[in-house]
C-alpha cells in the first residue's frame, strides 16, 4: 500500500508540473475502499489520482456496459449478503467480454470477481433466489456467431460455481432482464430489436419455457424494466425514442406469466417530452407496480427529466435536468434511474446519474455523479435530493476523471442505500463519443445510510399520550429550525409552513407516520424575514404555531 501511495504522489507532482493544470478534489484518497484486490483473474487495479467512493468490486475497460435500461446489477439477499454483476472486457477486445460476478457476505468477506460463463457473454442483469443463490443473465455467443440469452444459477449461495441454461436457442434474443417472483419463478424478458420475448422457469432455472412474443411495437432493442412479486410480474418499455413515438407502456401478468393483460400507457409523448431508453420497475408490498424512467426534452437536446409512475400517483417528476451539459451518447442531464423501497418507513428511493457543465473534462464531456431522492407519500412528491458520489473532477484530463455512470440501486433498502456503478477515469464513452479514449475503469459498490435530511425520529423518546405540536427551536431563527411533534398512534401526517399571507411555503412532512416523537427540520436560509406559521394535521387533530425569521 505504501508503494502505491508513493507512486500516486509522484504522479500528482508530475501532472502539477505539466501543461494541464488539474488539481483533484480528493488527491490520492480512497474515501471508502477495500484495500485488497477483489479480482481473481483480471490483473492489477490501476490507482488513479481521484477515486469515487465505495469498494472496488471489479474492473473493466467496457465503458458502454449496456445500451438502455438500468436493470438490477446489485441485489441484497435475505441474509444480508450483496451480489454483483457486470460486463468485463480488457484491451478493447470484444472476444474478452464476459459476465462477471462478485459476492460480499454478511460478515464482510468477499468471494472475488469471476466469470460466471466461460463463453463470450455480456450485457445481462441479476436476480437472486429465495435461498440466496444468484442467477445472473447474459447474452452469449454460441459457437462461431449465433447469439442467445442464458441464465446462470449458482450451485450454492455466494459460491461462484454456476449451472447455465440457454433459453430457446432457435431465437437470437439478447439483452435479457430478469426478475424472480414467488415460488422462485424466474421471469426473463429478452429482445431482438422488435419483438420483445418472454420466458420463465418454474424449477429454479433448470429449464425455461419457449419464448412467447409480448410486444412488437418497439423500435429500440432493450429499453425496458421488469419487476415481479408473488404471482405478479410486469414489464415497462419504450416503443421508440423517435419524436414520432416515445411512448412508454406497461404490461402485467397476475398468474406468474401464464397470461398477460393488454398494454396500458405510463407516459404518452406530448409536444415537448419524449420517452427515453432507461427505466426501472418495482412492486410495492401491496402489489402495486412503480416505474421510474427518463424522458428527454425535444426542444433542447440533451436535457432530460427523471419521472415516477404508479397507478395511485400517476406521473410525477423526480428530477428536472433543465440545464445544458455535454453528457455523451445515450445519456441526458439527468437519466438512468433506479428504484428501491424502504419498508420500515414506507419510503421509496430513486437514484440516477446527473451531469453539469461545471464538471467537464478536458475532452469536452461532463463527468457523471450519482444522485438520490426519496418519497414518503408513494411517489407523489420527491425530496431530499443529494449527490451520493460527490467526486467532481472539472478540468481533469482523460485518465484522471471520476465519471460515475451506469448505476443500479439494490431494490431492498433497509437502513442502507446500496449502489453499484461504473467509475470511469475518462469522461464519455470510448465506443460512442469522439475524443473519449479507453481506460481501465472500476466497478464500485457504495453503501450509505438511508436517512433523510428533513425528518428524523427522536431516539429513545417515551411514547406520547396525546397529539402535540411543539415550539420550533431556535425561534427566532435565521437558518435551520427544528419542529417537534408527538403522535400517540400511527396516522397520516401533514406538517407545512405558511407565510403571513397564508401562502404555502413548504411541506415538511406528508404521509403515514408511526406513533412516537418526531422532529422535522426547516431550512429557512432563503426565506425573507417575517412571521411564519406551521401547521400540523394528524388525522382529525390540527394545531398551528408561529415562528419568526430574522435577517
Amino acid at each position: 500500500m505504501r508503494k502505491i501511495l508513493v507512486l500516486a504522489v509522484a504522479l500528482a507532482v508530475v501532472w502539477a508540473a505539466g501543461a494541464m493544470a488539474f488539481t483533484p478534489k480528493h488527491p490520492v484518497v480512497v474515501r471508502e475502499d477495500n484495500p485488497v484486490l477483489l479480482m481473481k483473474s483480471q490483473g492489477p487495479l490501476a490507482t488513479p489520482l481521484l477515486v469515487s467512493p465505495g469498494y472496488a468490486v471489479g474492473i473493466t475497460d467496457l465503458d458502454w456496459p449496456r445500451n438502455g435500461s438500468m436493470i438490477k446489477t446489485v441485489v441484497l439477499d435475505g441474509q444480508h449478503g450483496v451480489h454483483f454483476y457486470w460486463t468485463y472486457r480488457t484491451a478493447g477486445s470484444p472476444a474478452t467480454r464476459k459476465g462477471y460476478y462478485n459476492f460480499k457476505d454478511e460478515t464482510g468477506g468477499w468471494l472475488g470477481g469471476l466469470a460466471h460463463d466461460a463463453r463470450v457473454s455480456r450485457m445481462g442483469s441479476l436476480g437472486v433466489l429465495s435461498d440466496g443463490r444468484a442467477c445472473p443473465t447474459s447474452h452469449v455467443t454460441l459457437g462461431s456467431g449465433p447469439l442467445a440469452s442464458s441464465v446462470a444459477v449458482d450451485a450454492v449461495r455466494g459460491g461462484g460455481a454456476f449451472n447455465i441454461t440457454d433459453i430457446d436457442t432457435t431465437i437470437a434474443a439478447t439483452w435479457p432482464s430478469i426478475a424472480v417472483g414467488g415460488s422462485d419463478v424466474i421471469h426473463v424478458i429478452s429482445v431482438v430489436g422488435p419483438p420483445i420475448y418472454y420466458s420463465r422457469s418454474t424449477n429454479q432455472g433448470a429449464t425455461f419455457s419457449p419464448y412467447t412474443t409480448l410486444a412488437t411495437d418497439v423500435n429500440g432493442a432493450e429499453y425496458l424494466g421488469i419487476a415481479a412479486r408473488g404471482s405478479k410480474v410486469a414489464f415497462a418499455y419504450t416503443d421508440s425514442t423517435d419524436p414520432s413515438g416515445g411512448n412508454i407502456w406497461l404490461r402485467e401478468s397476475a398468474d406468474a406469466g401464464v397470461t398477460w393483460g393488454a398494454k396500458s400507457p405510463i407516459f404518452t409523448n406530448g409536444s415537448r417530452y419524449v420517452g427515453w431508453i432507461q427505466m426501472d420497475a418495482l412492486y410495492s408490498p401491496t402489489d402495486q407496480v412503480h416505474v421510474v424512467y427518463a424522458v428527454y426534452d425535444s426542444t433542447t437536446p440533451g436535457q432530460g427529466q427523471v419521472r415516477h409512475w404508479s397507478q395511485a400517483t400517476g406521473e410525477t417528476v423526480v428530477r428536472d435536468g433543465n440545464w445544458n451539459a455535454k453528457t455523451g451518447a445515450n445519456h441526458l442531464t439527468v437519466s438512468s434511474p433506479s428504484l428501491g423501497y424502504q419498508a420500515s418507513f414506507n419510503r421509496w428511493w430513486c437514484t440516477w446519474v446527473e451531469f453539469t457543465a461545471a464538471d467537464t473534462s478536458t475532452n469536452g464531456y461532463a463527468n457523471g455523479e450519482i444522485w438520490a431522492a426519496y418519497s414518503s407519500d408513494g411517489g407523489a412528491t420527491w425530496r431530499g435530493h443529494r449527490n451520493l458520489t460527490n467526486s467532481p473532477t472539472p478540468g481533469a484530463p482523460p485518465g484522471a476523471c471520476a465519471d460515475d455512470r451506469y448505476q443500479s440501486l439494490a431494490a431492498v433498502v433497509d437502513d442502507t442505500l446500496r449502489v453499484f456503478y461504473m467509475s470511469s477515469f475518462t469522461a464519455g464513452s470510448s465506443m460512442q463519443d469522439p475524443g473519449s479514449t479507453i481506460s481501465t475503469d472500476t466497478m464500485r459498490y457504495y453503501q450509505t445510510p438511508a436517512t433523510v435530511g428533513v425528518e428524523e425520529e427522536a431516539k429513545g423518546a417515551k411514547m406520547p399520550a396525546s397529539f402535540e405540536l411543539g415550539a420550533s427551536r431556535p425561534n427566532p431563527t435565521g437558518a435551520k429550525t427544528a419542529i417537534q411533534y408527538s403522535l400517540p398512534a400511527a396516522v397520516e401526517v401533514n406538517l407545512s409552513v405558511y407565510n403571513a399571507a397564508g401562502q404555502l411555503v413548504e411541506t415538511l412532512v406528508s404521509g403515514h407516520r408511526a406513533a412516537g416523537v418526531h422532529t422535522a427540520n426547516w431550512e429557512a436560509k432563503s426565506a425573507p424575514a417575517g412571521v411564519y406559521f406551521y401547521r400540523l394535521t394528524a388525522g382529525k387533530f390540527t394545531q398551528t404555531r408561529s415562528m419568526v425569521v430574522v435577517r
